[in-house]
């Protein structure tokens, strides 16, 4: 595979390395991916699938840094950029998250990636009633992609039962023991679960 790569053009190589992500190939996504970046090294849309390719295995320092070239690329990118920005906050990052976020208010307040990044940020600070306002309205209005709504349910499952929790105020036996902390801890979990 590898002394035949050199004989394909850069579209050919995007459509193989597509093929091979729907087969979850990552290391043959990559190669392709590289391959074609190579040939196209402001294409903003292979910087985005290498980008997320390695995501997908765990790579995340290098998915940060090719998303935000991607970018640089292509400022309107949004998925890019609500993705770029989910790295960050699952990395603890939430203010760098924000940053990279700030373009999304220019998408307008009703649309699904400005909605479930105020979703996302809200969880951040453990406001879970407000966090599964701003998702449950983004799912609603997002058609356009399902696997990201089928991740927002997710998120919502996760949080249920502190949404019911979260409205009662602490007592002061909770506050003993700790009881914020670990919340904070469950969210942390669910964002790091999130990577995957």
């Amino acid at each position: 595979m590898i002394n035949e790569i050199d004989k394909l053009d850069a579209e050919e190589l995007l459509h193989l390395s597509l093929k091979a992500m729907e087969s979850d190939n990552h290391d043959t996504a990559i190669v392709y991916l590289k391959r074609a970046l190579e040939l196209t090294p402001d294409n903003a849309n292979v910087q985005y699938l290498l980008a997320a390719e390695y995501a997908e295995i765990g790579m995340y320092d290098r998915a940060k840094e090719g998303m935000a070239k991607a970018l640089e690329l292509n400022p309107d990118m949004g998925t890019t950029r609500f993705q770029l920005g989910l790295l960050h906050i699952t990395s603890g990052d939430v203010k760098q998250a924000e940053t990279v976020w700030e373009k999304l208010s220019e998408l307008g307040e009703n649309h699904p990636l400005f909605l479930f990044k105020c979703g996302l940020l809200h969880l951040a600070k453990d406001e879970f009633n407000q966090c599964h306002e701003y998702l449950t309205k983004g799912i609603e209005l997002n058609t356009i992609n399902p696997a990201l709504n089928n991740d927002m349910r997710r998120m919502l499952s996760n949080i249920a039962d502190k949404i019911t929790t979260s409205d009662k105020p602490e007592t002061a036996a909770e506050q003993e023991t700790g009881e914020e902390s670990d919340i904070k801890r469950d969210n942390h979990i669910l964002l790091s679960n999130y990577q995957s």
